[in-house]
């Protein structure tokens, strides 16, 4: 297998991995994270929540342990994608009623993403949870890999009117094969 379709299929399975992993934590996990915290380090935000709630359980060093096993795994993950300057950008999408979010930095997979060294598309690497845009502008999520999902009643999210639109047809990823359906909640 190549190093440019092993880096594919990685960024393919760690995404939806990850978009997994923030299902379970609540979705929007770095910016609750943040709150609970008080600081205003976007960054490091989920990770100072687990060595917070680890104090409060008496399980600090078992806390520092995982961590530390996150960051050499969030670390791999960004040498076998690939080179620095040659990885794919990695765009987040979620439909929600009434709303399309681009994830960005603040979010819980942002600061995954980031960890990785996956690089986002500019318009993504805002110190913010998301940017939000609507149907019409759906060519704003434009990356090498978009990865998608909804949350809430599906009756009332527009990504069926987001992704027959001729914008979304025309992005780079799309035309090739690679917007994945990563997360449904």
């Amino acid at each position: 297998m190549s190093v440019r379709r092993r880096g594919a299929a990685a960024v393919s399975l760690a995404v939806a991995a990850a978009l997994a992993l923030a299902a379970c934590a609540g979705g929007d996990a770095g910016t609750k994270s943040q709150e609970k915290t008080g600081s205003g380090d976007k960054k490091a935000a989920p990770q100072r929540v687990v060595v917070l709630d680890a104090a409060a359980l008496d399980k600090s060093a078992d806390a520092k342990t995982r961590l530390a096993v996150y960051e050499k795994k969030a670390k791999q993950l960004g040498t076998d994608v690939g080179e620095s300057g040659k990885k794919p950008t990695v765009s987040m999408v979620r439909y929600l009623p009434g709303k399309i979010r681009l994830y960005a930095k603040a979010s819980f997979i942002g600061t995954i993403l980031e960890d990785a060294g996956l690089p986002r598309p500019a318009n993504q690497r805002i110190n913010d949870l998301a940017a939000e845009i609507s149907p019409e502008k759906i060519d704003e999520a434009d990356g090498d890999w978009i990865f998608t999902g909804v949350y809430g009643d599906p009756k009332a999210i527009s990504r069926d009117k987001a992704e027959d639109n001729a914008l979304w047809k025309k992005l780079g990823a799309v035309k090739k094969g690679q917007p994945k359906d990563a997360l449904t909640g």
